[in-house]
């Protein structure tokens, strides 16, 4: 997590945000204190991108798979037809 500022945040304010965690980026974060309110904001946001960003490339990488599987199981098959 190099690159993410470390929040020091009051025990209340961490069980909240836990207890939200199902909510994703739609949070409720006007229970932190509002001094860093919108620093826990922010911190949501850019993990919630950064994850999108991570399953997509993720999906990228299997069409990709996918593409070069198919690729080789048609040109086997034309292969296989033009020796018979």
């Amino acid at each position: 997590m190099s690159g993410y500022p470390v929040l020091n945040l009051t025990p209340e304010t961490r069980q909240s945000l836990q207890e939200q965690r199902a909510k994703l980026a739609g949070a409720d974060v006007s229970s932190a204190e509002p001094e860093v309110r919108d620093v826990v904001r922010k911190a949501i946001d850019l993990s919630f991108v950064d994850a999108f960003r991570r399953v997509m490339f993720f999906g990228a990488g299997l069409a990709f798979a996918s593409a070069i599987t198919a690729w080789a199981l048609i040109d086997a098959k034309r292969t296989a037809r033009s020796r018979s």
